[in-house]
């Protein structure tokens, strides 16, 4: 997570806040998985329910810098005044220079 944030501080290219953010996804998706399968394992309430919040913790962590993600690849185009599609066919040029 952290290397999306600097990516994203460091105002990398789209393509590359993309590509690891994608990385990201992939990788929560497995931990989820191996949690899973990790806190079917454990008996004593407790330990699961420790286990149930630590998973919650991550995916609070995981939601925050997704967010953040796509908030700054949304903006990315208007930050260097690119076309940007509005997703009905039509396309303006935005000159949106500020930070």
């Amino acid at each position: 997570m952290k290397l999306v944030n600097n990516l994203i501080e460091g105002e990398r290219p789209k393509h590359e806040v993309r590509e690891m953010l994608d990385k990201l996804q992939s990788n929560f998706n497995e931990l989820e998985m191996k949690h899973e399968a990790h806190t079917e394992l454990k008996d004593n309430d407790h330990e699961f329910e420790d286990e149930q919040a630590w998973l919650g913790r991550c995916h609070e962590d995981f939601m925050d810098i997704e967010y953040r993600a796509k908030v700054y690849l949304d903006m990315f185009d208007e930050r260097k005044g690119k076309t940007i599609v509005d997703g009905k066919g039509s396309s303006t040029t935005n000159s949106y220079s500020g930070k």
